[in-house]
């Protein structure tokens, strides 16, 4: 009996876990009604977490940083490391997609996403703020999205809390922008 209430427990676990990466997302109103909201407690944690996962990546990769050299922004990328920013993009990839041609999740699919048109994948419900944006995606705005969703647009459905840690922003900004692109 013993054995049962551990295996119980550890079940209840892993779907919590499960349920915090799939709510951590952008939904569509339509998504919203179906689905829980996760408090601002688990966002925060996810967030503690990918910012955590960035401080370990303390030395710069050269040839990842090659590939990147500076561009976006300012040079925004400057220092960037692909596969830090690869394994932060797992918190993400619950709701999102980035291959052509993929189908969208509880949010949509980053193909082409930088110098894309805000709100504008086909097929994809937007909330009425992202459908009535009139900007197109660069380095620079997605900073600001990654850094806080509903701060940088206000009335926006995805449900996270955002990547505080800068070099972790710029190390999953460098990974979107070498996997969203021919």
């Amino acid at each position: 009996m013993f054995w049962y209430v551990k295996l119980n427990t550890v079940y209840r676990a892993f779907l919590l876990l499960l349920c915090c990466g799939l709510f951590a997302c952008d939904s569509t109103d339509d998504n919203r009604s179906s689905h829980a909201v996760i408090d601002d407690d688990s966002n925060q944690l996810a967030a503690s977490k990918l910012e955590q996962e960035a401080k370990k990546q303390s030395m710069p990769d050269i040839e990842t940083e090659a590939k990147i050299g500076v561009s976006g922004s300012d040079g925004l990328l400057a220092g960037a490391q692909v596969e830090a920013g690869k394994r932060l993009f797992n918190q993400c990839i619950a709701c999102h997609t980035l291959k052509q041609g993929e189908p969208n999740r509880v949010g949509p699919n980053l193909w082409g996403v930088l110098g894309r048109k805000a709100g504008a994948v086909e097929g994809f419900n937007y909330s009425n703020s992202l459908a009535k944006a009139d900007f197109s995606w660069d380095i620079e705005k997605l900073n600001h999205f990654i850094e806080n969703p509903n701060q940088f647009l206000s009335g926006t459905t995805m449900i996270f809390a955002g990547v505080k840690d800068a070099k972790a922003r710029r190390d999953l900004l460098a990974y979107l922008q070498q996997s969203t692109s021919n």
